[in-house]
């Protein structure tokens, strides 16, 4: 891992050989089937953690940190525990040791599903006023970058905690800090907590990320929706009345519609999908929140309020995206089938036309091989042009069949207007089949 060898700690550069799912330093997931669901871990079965040891610097003084990781599969995803601490008491200047050269930040570490940073401190019992502590703590642990903004505040086994957090949409980017002051012995149930958060603040990341995805599939789906109503609808018309309409119409049917409608519905099943993700991560909040509740000297209303943020605005949201594209599938599905209606018409109607054509061609030909009944006219011999009165037979014969074609032609056009000559072949055809078969 990156950090551990920007911080120089083994048992961090070698992570990736003792986790279960990886073999020869290759991902084999398959390995991890043998696990039960939920919280498992993803080190060997004589492993629960990995220990370690961090030395910082600060000022010539060194303070001697410890820490320990733990990662694990929660469900469909991964989490890691990662924890520093001193063993000894610290001052107030020497926090900033905890967040080595700031790289235990969102904008470092860039978790895709999001980060929560918890900072424990035991205070001594006659400080009283834990909001200055907590701001105090959080500003040496950032190392005086800008403050997240404070949002709530709490009681968990009878201590202070404080929720600070920044409004940035992106999960991997978005800052989310809990700090937690105990004025008096640590309780017995803080192995329970630990577990509990972890699940909690895991669905609760979840939850975040199924809600920007869905912000960035509804964007696209009304791009789509959008360059629709731009380029195909509002353009109908002028392609219908252009000459190459039919071209323009079936390029639209191969390649634009079918792909863009395809696309679209995609994103509205990716909307369905974290809608799902968003409801399922609830009810797993919701029990993870009640189990914590139930644990004395819990007030835990800002961790409530996180859930009814979720109920009544994300789900909500996702609920009217979904409402106002799901009647653009509709369009796209009517609109391919009106083209492709025009389509058809379109090009039966000029098979029609070719085939009056040439049962008209056929008719005038068919008349017109008469003139090869006159050949035994051309025995009598040819005189020169205007040295007798009458016109040689020949010459007659082939003016009569090119007049009686050409009157054959103009009749058989205007019967296949009337369709009188397509009723004719087909009634001849017709009795031709009947007839072999009668034979």
């Amino acid at each position: 891992m990156w950090l551990g060898s920007t911080l120089k700690i083994p048992e961090l550069q070698s992570l990736r050989q003792k986790l279960i799912c990886y073999q020869a330093g290759q991902y084999q997931p398959t390995a991890e089937d043998q696990l039960a669901l939920g919280q498992q871990s993803l080190l060997p079965e004589e492993e629960d953690r990995i220990n370690f040891q961090l030395i910082a610097q600060a000022d010539s003084a060194s303070l001697e940190l410890k820490g320990l990781l733990c990662p694990f599969r929660l469900h469909d995803a991964y989490a890691i525990d990662l924890t520093l601490f001193s063993p000894t008491p610290i001052t107030l200047g020497q926090l900033n040791q905890l967040n080595p050269q700031g790289l235990l930040l969102p904008p470092h570490i860039q978790a895709s599903l999001g980060q929560t940073l918890l900072f424990y401190a035991e205070v001594d019992a006659l400080e009283k006023d834990d909001r200055s502590i907590a701001d105090a703590c959080l500003a040496q642990l950032l190392q005086n970058q800008v403050m997240p903004e404070f949002l709530a505040e709490g009681k968990l086994l009878g201590s202070s905690i404080f929720e600070y957090g920044s409004l940035v949409r992106d999960p991997a980017q978005q800052y989310h800090i809990l700090v937690w002051l105990n004025h008096n012995q640590l309780a017995p149930e803080v192995d329970e907590v630990s577990e509990r958060l972890l699940y909690l603040l895991n669905s609760r990341h979840k939850i975040l990320y199924a809600y920007d995805q869905s912000r960035w599939c509804d964007r696209q789906a009304k791009q789509l929706y959008s360059d629709l109503e731009l380029n195909i609808v509002q353009r109908f018309n002028q392609i219908a009345r252009s000459p190459d309409h039919l071209q323009q119409f079936q390029t639209l049917l191969r390649n634009q519609l079918p792909q863009t409608a395809f696309q679209y519905a995609q994103y509205l099943r990716d909307l369905s999908d974290h809608e799902t993700t968003i409801n399922t991560n609830l009810q797993n909040y919701r029990q993870q929140l009640a189990k914590l509740a139930r644990l004395p000297g819990c007030d835990l209303t800002f961790l409530q309020d996180f859930l009814d943020l979720a109920e009544n605005k994300y789900l909500k949201q996702i609920q009217v995206n979904q409402s106002y594209l799901t009647p653009g599938q509709a369009l796209f599905q009517q609109l391919t089938e009106t083209i492709r209606g025009l389509a058809e018409l379109e090009q039966t109607e000029s098979d029609r036309c070719l085939e009056r054509t040439v049962q008209v061609l056929g008719v005038g030909l068919a008349t017109g091989t008469i003139v090869g009944a006159g050949y035994s006219y051309t025995e009598k011999p040819f005189k020169p042009p205007f040295s007798t009165n009458t016109i040689h037979p020949f010459v007659a014969y082939l003016l009569w069949s090119f007049t009686a074609a050409f009157i054959a032609g103009v009749i058989a056009y205007w019967l296949t207007q009337l369709n009188l000559l397509v009723w004719w072949s087909n009634l001849r055809n017709r009795g031709q089949d009947e007839k072999t078969f009668e034979e």
